[in-house]
């Protein structure tokens, strides 16, 4: 199985972005994960 290697860039209100990870770190996920996982890959 080929891995493949994808860059991905958002734009994102730094306040929205700071709420999103507090969210994440409280439930023990990291943001790649969450990426991997809305991503499908």
């Amino acid at each position: 199985m080929a891995v493949e290697t994808v860059k991905v860039t958002a734009t994102v209100q730094p306040e929205i972005k700071e709420q999103a990870e507090a969210i994440l770190a409280r439930i023990g996920i990291p943001v790649s994960v969450l990426m991997i996982h809305c991503t499908g890959r």
